[in-house]
């Protein structure tokens, strides 16, 4: 609108009254009144939003110009946005208001106010739970069903499916905010479950759980560590009979194992202090609880249990594996098994083998984890024994304390590792072997050794693995140094196991020095993380002592080792620690291959143990020591391990020592040892 000009006339009065002035000396001046207030509008797209955001107030039509905007949201305190800026909306609910009006230099107010209501703000994510399956359930074979809830308290659901490994399926959600998934397929072996819903402002929330396709047996037998170097045989058997012999009087000693199982040795083999297969066989049999009637000999063949020698060629190690599994899984009665008859009370017996191909070594195998079960009808169709995959083994290890115990090792590190052909100078050499209780018909399945599992997480491991080791040492009095420090740190807090978070820590790593953090994000600005359970073979997640134990540890350092009996072959040994009672103490230790981050092995404990492996100083340290003459002198290191060598377990690597020709070792036990 035009501004009407008003025209002011001053007379300048002569001193004589009455009397005009002169026309000429009359002044006009033209003065513009600004009366039309500013307008102001608000930029909403009156859309949900899930963090707090900024309305932007945009003034235009005032010529006098703007002197100021102000606001106040839900009737609070008025605001001016040259004070304090745009107005934020940061309470969450679908009736945030917000008052705007803007005001001109000379002082004309917009009025009315403006006002701005619905305004939506929703910054709490819904909730999705799974309520079937639970986690770990085992199944023997699909489809299955998955049921769950689904709820949002402020925008609303927009959309939620669920994925069985990358495959999605969508969910119709009912009034009462359940849902039912039907006719899902799973495949052999463990399979990830996610359910994911997202509401109308974008929040998302996951849930998930693990089930297995397939067949697990654990068998949790009574531990016993070897009370002498020569006892592992004895310690063995003394696991698996005084597990056969529960509620009994009187547990049995490795003293009387030995002394009548070491008796019955191989003639060839009298003169080694270990007990051999043979030994092992007759002195499971000779304990039986159920063979009374025949104290003095190997036992009753036709009552309850009777353990035997089980022999195949260096070439059959699947054949040997399908009979390990099939023979412990096979359920014992007490007399005829073709009548269904009366089970023992522990039906499903543990195995004894020599460990390593050494008959110094032997270790117990109380459980397995396959496809599918290898005898699914064992007394009305014995002879129905289906194919199937071995994913991995329960063993207990009387050779270790702590950790290296109790061990699940996965069926392809158990082949190049725990089960090798035994190196003896008897009937035996260079065969792979068990004592167990024999089924009464023996399997005829082809059984394939699972694959090492090799992902997207276990390469992000390795990733990080190396990520760390490069910045071990870095100088913290350059930008550089602290900024690849920062990133340490991320990769530590990544490195913290959160099972109870389906197994992810992304949200683990945020610390107080946030920008220098957000400079090692990656592109997405988010940190980095992992997902434990896409790394640890699932079937050992199914044990609850596993998961007690390493739920909320930490990986302390990943310990590079080679395997001395193969050529160019690493792996990782990675021990996870808690913070307790003001130390560090250990609960479990995984090993993985090095290249490729594939899980081999895992062992854990119930009560923490310190687990402090020898570093190259202390190992320096420890051969001075011994040989002072040596300290003028150039040594090599090299932490390295071998099965059947000088450790019996990988949890327990060693130093090899080169000065010249002259080779050392130095153990874990602070041992030092002269080579050849």
């Amino acid at each position: 609108m035009k501004k009407a000009p008003l025209i002011l006339f001053l007379y300048c009065m002569m001193a004589i009254p009455h009397t005009w002035a002169d026309p000429s000396s009359i002044i006009s001046v033209k003065v513009e009144i600004d009366s039309n207030a500013p307008k102001t509008q608000a930029v909403y797209d009156n859309l949900w939003h899930n963090a707090d955001f900024t309305i932007d107030l945009i003034v235009s039509d005032s010529e006098s110009g703007i002197d100021d905007t102000y606001y106040r949201i839900n009737d609070g305190l008025v605001q001016s946005v040259k004070i304090a800026g745009y107005p934020v909306i940061s309470t969450e609910g679908a009736g945030n208001m917000l008052e705007y009006w803007s005001i001109d230099k000379i002082g004309n107010e917009e009025l009315p106010h403006n006002i701005l209501t619905e305004i939506k703000l929703d910054k709490t994510a819904p909730s999705i739970k799974i309520t079937n399956p639970n986690d770990e359930t085992c199944y023997s074979s699909g489809p299955i069903t998955i049921t769950g809830t689904v709820s949002d308290i402020l925008s609303g659901i927009k959309g939620a499916e669920i994925k069985v490994g990358d495959t999605p399926y969508n969910i119709s959600i009912q009034v009462d905010g359940s849902f039912t998934v039907s006719d899902i397929d799973i495949v052999g072996g463990p399979n990830s479950i996610t359910a994911i819903a997202q509401d109308e402002a974008g929040n998302e929330d996951r849930s998930g759980v693990t089930v297995f396709l397939g067949w697990l047996l654990h068998l949790k037998v009574p531990y016993y560590n070897k009370s002498q170097d020569y006892y592992s045989a004895a310690a063995s058997c003394q696991s698996v009979l005084n597990y056969i012999r529960d509620g009994l009087s009187g547990a049995l000693t490795q003293d009387e194992i030995y002394s009548y199982g070491h008796t019955h040795n191989h003639a060839e083999n009298t003169s080694i202090l270990e007990m051999d297969p043979n030994a092992v066989d007759y002195a499971l049999g000779h304990f039986d609880p159920y063979d009374i009637s025949d104290p003095a000999g190997q036992g009753d063949a036709y009552k309850a249990y009777n353990f035997d020698v089980e022999v195949f060629e260096n070439s059959e190690f699947n054949k040997y594996l399908r009979d390990i599994v099939h023979w412990m899984a096979y359920p014992v009665t007490i007399d005829k098994w073709w009548l269904d008859g009366e089970l023992v009370m522990h039906p499903n017996v543990p195995i004894v083998a020599p460990a390593c191909g050494t008959y110094n070594h032997w270790i117990v195998i109380n459980g397995a984890s396959a496809s599918q079960n290898p005898v699914p009808e064992p007394h009305t169709r014995p002879w129905y024994t289906p194919d199937f995959t071995v994913y991995g083994l329960w063993l207990t290890d009387p050779a270790s304390e702590g950790i290296g115990k109790d061990i699940y090792v996965a069926a392809s590190t158990a082949q190049t590792t725990y089960l090798l052909p035994v190196v003896s100078s008897d009937r035996y050499n260079d065969k792979y072997l068990h004592v167990a209780e024999p089924p009464e018909i023996l399997s005829e399945a082809d059984v394939a050794v699972a694959e090492p599992n090799v992902n997207k997480q276990t390469l992000k491991l390795i990733e990080i693995i190396k990520e760390i080791n490069s910045n071990q040492q870095v100088d913290l009095s350059t930008y550089e140094g602290i900024v690849e420090n920062a990133k340490k740190h991320i990769y530590d807090a990544a490195l913290v196991v959160d099972l109870k978070n389906s197994g992810k820590n992304a949200d683990i790593a945020c610390s107080s020095s946030a920008e220098l953090l957000n400079s090692v994000f990656n592109s997405n600005q988010t940190p980095i993380g992992l997902d434990w359970t896409k790394i640890i073979d699932s079937s050992v997640l199914t044990d609850e002592d596993f998961k007690k134990a390493f739920d909320g540890s930490q990986a302390r350092t990943f310990i590079g080792i080679r395997r001395a009996d193969k050529e160019n072959s690493f792996y990782y040994l990675i021990p996870f620690d808690k913070y307790v009672n003001g130390q560090f103490l250990t609960y479990a230790a995984i090993t993985i291959d090095s290249e490729t981050g594939s899980f081999e092995e895992a062992s854990w404990v119930k009560t923490p143990t310190r687990f402090v492996q020898i570093g190259k100083n202390k190992a320096r340290e420890l051969l001075l020591l011994k040989y002072p003459d040596m300290s003028d002198r150039k040594l090599d290191f090299e932490l390295i391990w071998q099965p059947g060598a000088i450790s019996d377990s990988p949890f327990y690597p060693y130093w090899k020592i080169l000065s010249g020709s002259r080779v050392y070792f130095v153990t874990q036990n602070s041992e030092v040892l002269e080579g050849t």
